[in-house]
């Protein structure tokens, strides 16, 4: 957990560097403010609670009850030890407050948005997502392929750098599906 780190006011940003020995030239311009990041976070960065709500032995994606012991229990009989609780996992299903979330990034520069079009959400048929889903089921595949080309919809987004340095910024579009069981509660779609 680096909240201690993201709330001390002595500090500006925090740069995840990967394998920083690989990273260390392109990192000196980033730096040194001589261009600007324009990278986002690939997973969710969890607060310190989350390692004592969750063992390590669940695997599970969605939240709920889990079927393992709570972590910190010091009896030696597991039996008698009172069983954990799935958060959730990833930002598709994790129900708390995410330290940092998925796809959150930091730039040198400011941005504005505008939705150049977007669809009429009462009008939107699902036909050829329906259709694209059928085929798969005949053919014994339960995933989209690249020649499924399927869109339910568009949008057009319009990004303007309003800041004073040369910057790029990354759109992220997210799903998030009325409420119903076991289905993510946002997923990434563009």
């Amino acid at each position: 957990d680096i909240s201690a780190i993201l709330n001390n006011p002595r500090v500006g940003a925090v740069l995840h560097a990967g394998v920083p020995a690989v990273a260390a030239i392109g990192l000196s311009p980033l730096l040194y403010g001589l261009v600007s990041p324009a990278g986002r976070l690939v997973q969710t960065v969890y607060p310190a609670s989350f390692a004592t709500q969750l063992s390590i032995f669940d695997m599970n994606m969605r939240p709920g009850p889990s079927k393992w012991p709570a972590p910190g229990c010091t009896n030696p009989d597991r039996s008698k030890c009172p069983m954990g609780t799935n958060p959730g996992r990833t930002h598709r299903f994790y129900t708390g407050t995410p330290v940092l979330p998925f796809g959150f990034g930091l730039s040198f520069s400011t941005f504005a948005y505008e939705i150049v079009s977007a669809p009429d959400l009462r009008t939107i048929s699902l036909a050829p997502l329906r259709e694209m889903l059928a085929r798969n089921e005949k053919l014994e595949r339960t995933f989209a392929a690249a020649a499924d080309n399927v869109a339910a919809t568009q949008y057009a987004v319009k990004v303007t750098n309003t800041g004073t340095m040369k910057a790029d910024d990354v759109v992220l579009g997210f799903l998030s599906p009325p409420s119903a069981a076991g289905v993510p509660i946002q997923s990434l779609f563009a």
